[in-house]
């Protein structure tokens, strides 16, 4: 674990005019429904009613008389399509929060386009409460883009909440495409994110701008005239000297060009870089295993490089989405395009290592680099950090309470802390929590739940269920940087953490640092990065899960996933089968694994952000239950495979709503050998809970609730998960609403 002390920036002029940098998240749409939020309906396939919107390709799809028309990106991608609101107050069309810099101009702009009629959209654009006057009147032509453009000063202001309303209410037109939405500014480097300058230091900004051809052979870096390597001679293929550094900086790129390793005359690899190519270590510099024509660095001291060369990084092993990456000195390392992802992402952060003094670029390519073309345009920002010699005081990372409790089939809450926090700051690169009893094996799965101060990527490591000679080693990984990426904070919680699927018995939980996570990451180390912290300790606890193991029944898939057309649902068969010699009363379903833009449609709730289906039909010794499960894709692609987890239902599952039943004009039609098809005209966005009885006494809840669109609704009853079985019989109905509605 790092110690590092508050950072203070300083500065030199600016050497070129960066790109302005877009900051908003899938701002062409074409990653679907996600990175906003809004208060309209999501109605994939139909916009025809109010408050109503979808992410298509083309609006005639989702309503016969709009536009037939394409979006403004491409001509083939996606567009965000609204059916306007009538009524007051206005509801938010679209939204979305960014990161600012304090006293900045930023750009607002969006493209829109009329789908119906002549009584067009009046669009208000706000920010952070504020609306950017004038308001915009899309103008009549039906299907022509127009770019909206506002400005805004962001003052005192560190993140902006950009939001957009229609002001117009008519019922006849209000309806409109937008696209390509943009949020910029041209007065700030684009090569770090202002949330990784703490917000109570003293900066200026520092950047630095490298140009760095594709012949740039890094191996060269440091030698003199006339030294050769790999094919290449110094100085017509020697790397380029970036910037001089001090140990402890935080360096972050942005990059743009491309280069080609076979000479071609256009050049077409960006930074990431292609195909991935091992070369060995020369003149003291350490060889590697990454992307050919990537954008990579090595630090030097003052010395020239020595002959012995230290070890090699294997970025086909570890990976290329690091948050944060602390190289040796002499240790080629990879750049690409400074995010965590191709073009997207967080900015990525590389520690000088301490005796740095020199940062040089270069190419990545395995022999040869005198034949490459093109070049990077490299922008550096640093943070630099004041001298160390303020003394830390001692922290323990621990758990919030030192003994936990449960009933068997209970899911276990924790959360690690940090006490106290460092007033300097703590870099850590890697913690772990191990569960073991008293065989010292890990039965059940450890996963993670909020993670406010960990920058954590979701790795959830196995158990015994997953390995059968597991040690009884799970664990949680996860890195955190106070004072640096993030203001100090006085909350002591570094995350949490859940325990499911445990035995009765007893259990030792403990925190260790994370020791094997490969040659990116420093572990528990000074802030000179040198020995291991002599400050940090770590806390232990005890687990007693109570009780009798429950019985869970076996699961065997019944059949592919495949698209329900009448619903545009994508559908998955499961059979349970109780093959013990001990009824089930019943258990819950956890659902993993799924996809960012899937959604779960008929989940009955979430644990720690995991979707759920409580099962509560009884199951004798042989019998067997076939559920149906219900997920929503934008794309309706049913390449995924979820994963699955059974545990106890919770004792007190149920919900009702808080109205008489209503009165409503529903019809029942029984569907022979498939079940109860119920259909009923509903309120839109009023919520609703579907009762049923067999004998028009005991009634029961289906479970999730639903949400009325203004149209007639269809619910269908085939038993498991709606029903607690299938309708065979008799079975009456009634619906109930909810008075608040969310």
């Amino acid at each position: 674990m790092t110690k590092i002390l508050p950072y203070i920036v300083f500065t030199v002029s600016m050497m070129f005019h960066a790109e302005a940098q877009n900051l908003l998240i899938n701002g062409n749409f074409e990653s679907g429904n996600s990175g906003f939020t809004t208060d309209y309906t999501h109605s994939p396939t139909n916009v025809t009613a109010a408050r109503s919107y979808a992410v298509i390709a083309n609006p005639r799809s989702a309503h016969g008389l709009f536009a037939d028309m394409r979006d403004h990106t491409s001509g083939s991608g996606l567009m965000l399509v609204v059916n306007g609101s009538t009524t007051e107050p206005a509801p938010v069309v679209w939204s979305q929060q960014v990161n600012v810099f304090r006293n900045q101009t930023y750009t607002f702009s969006a493209w829109a386009a009329n789908l119906f009629g002549s009584s067009t959209s009046i669009i208000s654009v706000r920010i952070n409460g504020e609306v950017l006057t004038p308001e915009v009147l899309v103008p009549d032509e039906i299907g022509r883009w127009n770019e909206i453009t506002r400005t805004w000063n962001s003052r005192s202001a560190t993140s902006a909440l950009i939001e957009i309303v229609f002001v117009s209410q008519n019922f006849t037109g209000n309806d409109t495409a937008l696209d390509d939405f943009s949020f910029s500014s041209d007065s700030h480097s684009s090569c770090i994110d202002p949330s990784q300058i703490p917000t109570d230091a003293a900066y200026e900004e520092l950047q630095v701008l490298a140009t760095v051809p594709g012949n740039s052979n890094p191996f060269l870096a440091g030698q003199a005239d006339g030294v050769a390597t790999k094919s290449d001679t110094a100085p017509a293929q020697s790397p380029v000297l970036a910037s001089t550094v001090s140990a402890g900086d935080v360096l972050y790129f942005s990059v743009e060009g491309s280069v080609s390793n076979v000479g071609a005359t256009s050049p077409n690899t960006p930074a990431d870089g292609g195909s991935f190519y091992a070369t060995n270590s020369a003149l003291g510099i350490a060889g590697y295993n990454l992307p050919l024509n990537a954008l990579v660095g090595v630090f030097l001291s003052d010395a020239v490089p020595a002959d012995t060369a230290p070890d090699n990084l294997d970025y086909g092993t570890d990976g290329q989405s690091f948050e944060t990456l602390a190289p040796q000195l002499h240790q080629i390392f990879y750049i690409g395009d400074g995010l965590t992802g191709a073009g997207t992402g967080s900015r990525q952060g590389f520690v000088v290592p301490p005796g740095a003094t020199r940062l040089y670029l270069g190419t990545s390519d395995g022999f040869g680099w005198y034949n490459n073309t093109g070049e990077f345009e490299v922008n550096i920002c640093r943070l630099l950090r004041l001298p160390y010699g303020t003394e830390l005081a001692p922290t323990m990372i621990k758990f919030d309470q030192m003994a936990y409790t449960a009933n068997v089939g209970d899911t276990v809450l924790g959360t690690l802390e940090i006490d106290p926090i460092p007033p300097g700051g703590l870099y850590s690169q890697g913690l772990m929590v191990t569960v073991r009893n008293a065989a010292g094996t890990l039965a059940g799965a450890i996963t993670t739940g909020s993670l406010p101060m960990l920058d954590f990527d979701g790795l959830v490591l196995g158990g015994s269920a997953a390995v059968p000679n597991d040690t009884g080693s799970g664990g949680i990984k996860g890195s955190a940087l106070f004072s640096v990426t993030r203001e100090t904070s006085v909350d002591p919680i570094l995350g949490s953490f859940s325990l499911s699927g445990l035995p009765a018995g007893n259990y030792n939980l403990a925190i260790a640092s994370w020791n094997d996570l490969g040659p990116t990451e420093d572990i528990f180390v000074t802030g000179e990065c040198l020995t291991l912290d002599p400050y940090i300790t770590f806390g232990t606890a005890t687990l007693e899960v109570v009780g009798t193991d429950p019985v869970f029944p076996d699961l065997a898939l019944s059949g592919e996933i495949t698209v329900q057309l009448q619903t545009g649902l994508l559908e998955q068969r499961l059979t349970f089968t109780n093959n013990s010699d001990q009824p089930i009363e019943g258990f819950r379903l956890f659902i993993t694994g799924l996809p960012a833009d899937v959604i779960m449609k008929n989940a009955h709730g979430m644990v720690n952000g995991v979707p759920y289906i409580d099962i509560l039909t009884p199951l004798a010794p042989g019998e067997s239950i076939e559920i149906l499960l219900e997920y929503e894709r934008p794309s309706r692609n049913p390449d995924f495979t979820p994963e699955f987890t059974l545990g106890a239902p919770a004792d007190n599952q149920q919900m009702a709503g808080d109205s008489p039943p209503l009165p409503l004009d529903l019809r029942v039609l029984r569907k022979t050998g498939e079940g109860m098809l119920l259909e009923f005209l509903s309120v839109n966005n009023q919520r609703y809970l579907i009762e049923y009885s067999d004998n028009l006494s005991d009634w029961k809840v289906s479970l999730p609730p639903i949400t009325g669109t203004g149209q007639r609704l269809q619910w269908f009853d085939q038993g498991p998960p709606r029903t607690r079985d299938f309708p065979s019989g008799a079975r009456f109905y009634r619906i109930v609403a909810f008075t608040d509605n969310p």
